[in-house]
C-alpha cells in the first residue's frame, strides 16, 4: 500500500487523437503508461468531490476528477495479486474490490476528505469468505453485497451484510444456485456477473447461455423465479442492468457478433422471450463481429463498454426502435474484432453528467456526452390537483419542433397518447407548456413527452410519476424520486387532524420520522435527506391507523 502521493500525470495522447466519436467530448485521459487496465467505477467523497476508481493488473488507483480536465492520482494500492479481472462497487464512502486471480479476498477502502485533503485507507482485507471472485454487486437499499464467481462458492453466490458495519461484513448466506431451481450440472450454475435490486438478482450463467432471476430474500436459500434461455445471438451470457422503473433488463453476451438484448421482466417468469426487434449492437468496422462487454442504463440511455468499439450510447426509450446517439472509440487504431482489446468498463452515474471509462491499454477517460437534440428541455413535472394531474414543461430552445405528444402509462412500460401540444418551431427563447390529465388512472400514472420534429423524427423525455386514488386520505407525489430530492405529501378531506410520517427500508429499519403534521395545511414537503437508490415504505400514522405507500429513489 502506498500513502497519499499526489501526482498529476500528463496525457499519454493528445486529446484530439481520439477523433472517432459522435456527440462526445474527451475532457481528459489519465494514463501514466506501462499499465494494463480493467474495471472502472465512480463515487462521491464526503464533500461531494467526484472520484474514479480504476484497476490495473496489480494495483487499485484512486483518481480525483473534481476538475475533469486535470485528473489527480490521490492514492494507489498493491494488494498482492496480479489479475486481469478486477471489480469494484461502492457503499457510502466505502469502496469494495475483488480480483479473479490470486488470494486478495475482499478489499475494503474508505475515502474521506478533510480540510481539502483526501485520504484513501485500506480498512480491511478479508479472506474469510473467499480468496478470489470475479464480480461483486451491492444492493444499496438493503446494504447487501453479493459475490459472484468465487473460489469457495463456484456454483452460486455469497451474500454479505455490510449495512451494520461496512468495514467488517458478516455472511448472510452461501447458496449453490444449481439447487435453487436454476441451471443444474457441474459448473452450470457458475455466475459470471450479477445485478440485484431489492433482493431480486439477475444472474448471468455465462457457460450455458442463460440468465436466471432469483429471489434472495433468504440469502442461504434463494429461489429461481424466472429465466431466459433461448434468445437471439445467444453466447456467453456476461452481464446485465435493470432500468430505473424495474421493467426492462438489458443484457450482453461476451461473444463476437452477439447483439445486446432488451427483456421485459415484469413479472419474471421462466423461459421468457426476447423479440428479435428488441436487440441492438455497435459495429464501427462494419464487419458484424463486435463484442459487447458491460451495459449500464441511465434514464432513457444505455451506455455500453465495447471491446474495440469503445463506449457506445443508445437511446432505448422505445425498445423496438433503439437508436445509437453517441459514442467514443477509446482505441481507434483497431482494424478488426479479434481478441479482447479496447474499452473494459464505463460509469455514467456521476452527478456532474461526466462519464468515465477504462480502456485496457489507454487508461482512464473522462468525457462529456452532448447529444444534438432538436429541443432542449429545461424541466418536466407532474402535479396532482384534486381530481386531475397537471403536466408542465419548459424548453430552453427549440429547432424544427412540430409538436409534443403527451403519453401516459399505468405500468411504466406501455404508453398511450392522451393529448398533444403544438411546438414553437424554431426559437432560441424559452417556452412553457401546460396540459391537464382530467381522468388519471386509479393508482400509478406515468407520463412522458414525445417531441416530434417537422420531418417526423422524435425524442422522448424522461418519465415522471404521480399516484392518484379516489379513496386514499393521503397521496404521495411523486413516488419515483431522484436521489437527494424531496417529495410532496397531500391529504384530502378524509385526513385526520394530526398525523406523523415515517420512512422505512424494505427490511423494516426506520430511516426518517417527522414531527406531527396539521392537516389544515393540505400538503407538505418531505425531505428525509440522503437516501440510497432503492425502494422504501412511507408510513403515515394517525391514532391507531396507518397508511403505507411505496416510493422508489433513483440515481
Amino acid at each position: 500500500m502506498k500513502n497519499l502521493f499526489i501526482h498529476l500525470f500528463l496525457l499519454a495522447f493528445p486529446i484530439g487523437s481520439f477523433a472517432q466519436s459522435l456527440n462526445t467530448t474527451v475532457l481528459s485521459n489519465w494514463n501514466p503508461g506501462g499499465l494494463t487496465y480493467n474495471e472502472v467505477w465512480g463515487m462521491l467523497d464526503n464533500t461531494g468531490q467526484e472520484i474514479a476508481i480504476i484497476g490495473s493488473l496489480s494495483k487499485v488507483h484512486f483518481i480525483n476528477i473534481a476538475n475533469p480536465a486535470s485528473p489527480v492520482l490521490i492514492a494507489e494500492f498493491t494488494p498482492g495479486a496480479t489479475s486481469t479481472w478486477r471489480d469494484f462497487k461502492t457503499y457510502g464512502n466505502y469502496v469494495y474490490g475483488v480480483a479473479d486471480t490470486g488470494a486478495e479476498g475482499l478489499l475494503i477502502f474508505s475515502v474521506v476528505t478533510d480540510n481539502k485533503v483526501t485520504t484513501v485507507t485500506l480498512v480491511n482485507q478479508i479472506t474469510t469468505f473467499f480468496n478470489r471472485a470475479h464480480n461483486i454487486f451491492i444492493d444499496e437499499a438493503l446494504g447487501r453485497l453479493y459475490v459472484a464467481g468465487s473460489d469457495t462458492q463456484s456454483n452460486g453466490i455469497i451474500t454479505l451484510n455490510i449495512a451494520a458495519n461496512p468495514g467488517t461484513p458478516t455472511q448472510l448466506g452461501s447458496a449453490n444456485l444449481g439447487t435453487a431451481g436454476g441451471p443444474a450440472g457441474p459448473g452450470q450454475a457458475y455466475v459470471h456477473d450479477i445485478h440485484v435490486v431489492n433482493n431480486i438478482a439477475y444472474c448471468s450463467h455465462v457457460w450455458n447461455a442463460s440468465l436466471f432471476i432469483y429471489n434472495f430474500a433468504s440469502a442461504s436459500s434463494p429461489v429461481a423465479i424466472g429465466s431466459v434461455v433461448n434468445y437471439p445471438g445467444a453466447g456467453l451470457n456476461h452481464s446485465s442492468w435493470l432500468d430505473g422503473l424495474g421493467n426492462w433488463l438489458v443484457f450482453a453476451d461476451e461473444t463476437n457478433g452477439s447483439p445486446l438484448k432488451i427483456l421485459d421482466v415484469t413479472p419474471p417468469s421462466f423461459n421468457m422471450n426476447v423479440p428479435s426487434n428488441q436487440t441492438f449492437k455497435s459495429d464501427l468496422l462494419g464487419i458484424g463481429t463486435s463484442i459487447a462487454h458491460n451495459p449500464f442504463i441511465m434514464g432513457n440511455y444505455c451506455f455500453v463498454s465495447y471491446y474495440h468499439d469503445g463506449v457506445q450510447i443508445f437511446d432505448i426509450s422505445e425498445p423496438t426502435n433503439v437508436v445509437k446517439v453517441a459514442y467514443l472509440d477509446t482505441a481507434p487504431g483497431n482494424a478488426d474484432y479479434s481478441g479482447y482489446e479496447g474499452c473494459w468498463g464505463v460509469y455514467p452515474f456521476l452527478p456532474s453528467g461526466n462519464v468515465i471509462a477504462s480502456d485496457i491499454h489507454n487508461g482512464l477517460f473522462v468525457f462529456q456526452y452532448s447529444p444534438i437534440l432538436p429541443v432542449e428541455l429545461a424541466s418536466f413535472t407532474a402535479t396532482l390537483e384534486k381530481e386531475k394531474v397537471l403536466l408542465n414543461w419548459k424548453t430552453k430552445s427549440e429547432s424544427n419542433s412540430d409538436r409534443f405528444e403527451i403519453e401516459r402509462s399505468e405500468d411504466g412500460k406501455y404508453f398511450e397518447k392522451i393529448g398533444a401540444q403544438k411546438g414553437a418551431g424554431t426559437t432560441l427563447l424559452s417556452s412553457e407548456y401546460h396540459f391537464a390529465d382530467e381522468h388519471p388512472a386509479n393508482g400509478n400514472n406515468y407520463y412522458r413527452l414525445k417531441q416530434i420534429d417537422f420531418d417526423g423524427s422524435f425524442e422522448y423525455s424522461s418519465v415522471v410519476q404521480v399516484k392518484w386514488s379516489k379513496n386514499a386520505g393521503f397521496i404521495l407525489q411523486p413516488t419515483l424520486i431522484q436521489k437527494n430530492k424531496p417529495f410532496q405529501i397531500h391529504w384530502t378531506e378524509k385526513a385526520p387532524a394530526r398525523f406523523s410520517v415515517e420512512i422505512a427500508g424494505l427490511g423494516g429499519q426506520l430511516i426518517y420520522k417527522s414531527a406531527l403534521f396539521d392537516s389544515g395545511e393540505k400538503s407538505s414537503e418531505i425531505n428525509p435527506g440522503y437516501l440510497d437508490p432503492g425502494i422504501y415504505f412511507v408510513k403515515i400514522q394517525y391514532g391507531t391507523q396507518t397508511q403505507v405507500e411505496k416510493i422508489m429513489i433513483t440515481p
